[in-house]
Formats: C-alpha cells, sequence, structure tokens
C-alpha cells in the first residue's frame, strides 16, 4: 500500500508539473505542435502585462541622444556577461531605418533604467510569403532585478507597441535552449581563434565598401537573396544602413564577386575583439576564398576571434577552414505558424 500511495504522489505531481506549462508563453499566439496551416497564428495581441509603482514602463525615442549614454551603460552591466558597447556602437543600432519610439520599450524605477528590449522593423519573405515583422533585441533586465517576472513584462509591452495592422508579427533569436514554442530555424555558433594568416589566392581582395559599392550590393542582393526560404527583404535605407558600415566587398582580379557584412564586440578586462558575420554572399563558389580573406582582414586588424552561424553557406567555410563549435541558436517567430523548422542553408542572413 505504502509504494502504490507514493506511485499515486508522484504521479500527481508529475500530472501538474505538466500542465503547468509556461504561464507566459502558453497564452500567446505562437506556433505550437500540431500546427496544420502555416502564417499568422491571431489578429489579437494578448494584453500586456502591468507593472506596480514606483516600476513605470516607457517608450524611448531612437533620436534621444542622451537615451544612446544611458543604454549603453546600462547595456555594459547587465545584458551580454563582459561584452562592452560603446555610444558609437549604440547609436548605429539605434539608427537602424524605420525604428520609431514604439520600438524601444523600458522599464523604469525612480529614473533608473531596470529593463530594455527594442523591436527592429523588417519585412521577411517565409516559405515565398513575404512577412512585415520585427527582429527582437537588446533584451535585459538589471541584475538586482531578475528573477522577478520583468522578461514577460518587457515582452508582452514590446509586443503592443510594435504589433499592429501591419506588423503583426516579431522573430526571437535565442541562444542554448529555444523558447517554448515551435522555432523557424535551429543552428549553431561556430569559431576561429585568429592566431596567424592563411594562405590565400592572391587574385581576391576584400576592402570595406564604399558609397560607390551599394548599387552592386543592392543587385547582388535581390538576385541571390530569392534563391533562400526565408530572407529579409531590404529596401534602399536598408542596404545603406547595413552596408554602408562594417561591410567588406570581395573582389576577384579587380571585378566585384561579393560582400560581407559584420559586427565588432569587445570584451571587459582583455583586449580581445571579436567579429560576427551577418552575412557572407558570393556570386560563385568564392565562399571558402572570401572567408580566408576575412580571416586574414581580422589579424590585420588584431581582431582575436571571428563568430558565424551555420547558415545559409556559411558550412563549407566552418568545414574547411576548422572551426570550432559553439552554442546552439534558435530562430523563432511570434504569432506565426510554421510547419517544418527550415534547415540552416535556407535561411540567409543572421539578423542584427
Amino acid at each position: 500500500m505504502k509504494y502504490i500511495v507514493i506511485i499515486l504522489i508522484l504521479t500527481v505531481m508529475w500530472y501538474m508539473f505538466r500542465k503547468r506549462g509556461h504561464a507566459f508563453w502558453d497564452r500567446q499566439p505562437v506556433s505550437r505542435k500540431g500546427v496544420s496551416s502555416e502564417g499568422i497564428v491571431s489578429d489579437t495581441i494578448p494584453k500586456p502585462i502591468e507593472v506596480a509603482h514606483p516600476d513605470r514602463i516607457e517608450t524611448v525615442s531612437p533620436d534621444d541622444t542622451s537615451f544612446h549614454r544611458a543604454f549603453a551603460r546600462f547595456l555594459n552591466g547587465h545584458y551580454v556577461k563582459d561584452y562592452i558597447f560603446d555610444q558609437k556602437y549604440i547609436s548605429w543600432l539605434l539608427g537602424h531605418p524605420g525604428l520609431q519610439k514604439r520600438n524601444i520599450t523600458t522599464i523604469r524605477r525612480n529614473q533608473e533604467i531596470i529593463g530594455t528590449i527594442m523591436s527592429k522593423p523588417y519585412s521577411i519573405v517565409m516559405n515565398g510569403n513575404a512577412v512585415p515583422t520585427n527582429y527582437v533585441d537588446m533584451l535585459s533586465v538589471h541584475t538586482k532585478h531578475r528573477n522577478k517576472n520583468y522578461a514577460p513584462v518587457l515582452i508582452s509591452n514590446m509586443l503592443t507597441n510594435s504589433c499592429d495592422e501591419t506588423y503583426k508579427t516579431c522573430i526571437f533569436k535565442k541562444e542554448e535552449k529555444p523558447l517554448p514554442f515551435n522555432y523557424i530555424c535551429k543552428t549553431k555558433y561556430y569559431s576561429k581563434d585568429i592566431t596567424r594568416k592563411v594562405r590565400v589566392d592572391p587574385k581576391y581582395t576584400l576592402t570595406p565598401t564604399s558609397p560607390d559599392d551599394l548599387e552592386y550590393v543592392s543587385g547582388l542582393y535581390e538576385k541571390e537573396s530569392v534563391k533562400y526560404k526565408c530572407f529579409p527583404i531590404l529596401d534602399d535605407a536598408q542596404v545603406k544602413y547595413i552596408f554602408g558600415t562594417n561591410a567588406l566587398i570581395l573582389k576577384v582580379d579587380g571585378v566585384r564577386k561579393g560582400v560581407m557584412t559584420y559586427t565588432i564586440n569587445h570584451i571587459d578586462n582583455t583586449s580581445t575583439k571579436i567579429a560576427e558575420i551577418t552575412l557572407l554572399l558570393c556570386e560563385d563558389d568564392s565562399y571558402v576564398e572570401a572567408m580566408k580573406h576575412m580571416i586574414n582582414y581580422c589579424h590585420t586588424h588584431k581582431i582575436d576571434i571571428l563568430l558565424c552561424i551555420d547558415m545559409a553557406k556559411n558550412r563549407k567555410c566552418i568545414d574547411t577552414l576548422g572551426f570550432d563549435k559553439g552554442l546552439d541558436v534558435y530562430f523563432q517567430m511570434y504569432n506565426y505558424a510554421v510547419n517544418t523548422p527550415l534547415n540552416p542553408a535556407d535561411v540567409l542572413f543572421n539578423f542584427f
């Protein structure tokens, strides 16, 4: 009888735990198991979670330069551990085309920032369908205020602020473990320590883009992006923003054949500098050679680590050049159902 009672108690506990689920995401319109059709889940976004006094929710204009300074300080203390975000980078980040006050949500307590989140407007193609969406970034909670439900507060208020008749969906990039609903793609980080230069074909060159390159890059992107199942649709302003800084043109015998974009991060208390590739796009099979030149570019500019995600055509470079395996990365969409996850090779772009 004692063993039967124990088994019954354990069964009830297991059932209750299984049914408990996730207090926030279980109430949201997200893609779940058993999806029968692809597309928008709901036309109604659930009401945001409120905060109690003295906390308050505030949206911030991307043109507010005083916020640029405060945002950089906050992220340096409470976002990615040991990463340094200078004001120049933050100002560039907040200069994303189409970014408005409604896209930057904060929690404040007595003027102090205790939480941030932003949503950058993109339009993407998903399996042939054009979908206006927002890329969610910089979700961070002050270290002294964690485990107080602030992340769901930020997310729910961001969704209310950012989602409208046009922008009904959002994209999340989650590391290590997925959010508790279907993901559109699972991929992985890979890294390369830059200890020495590698041997390259001298007919290739990799140099910073100039304004004269933007028309070529725009045409290349339009031609190559449609070969993928998921990719952002870039207008002229976004092309200028994305490829105008931290972008390199690949040339073969002086003729333009590709483009690469990247972001730079610094590690606190060390001299370590990391370059993360966000897009590598070539007209032909020059991807490995382009990556070799990027390794040498990093060495010349004293960049210690080259980071990329296994997506688009990066896999051949990763295998050929011996990149080291890192964290899992999940791309997930809010308010958009997918039947089958995409392969990393089907997705173009590691969103900024």
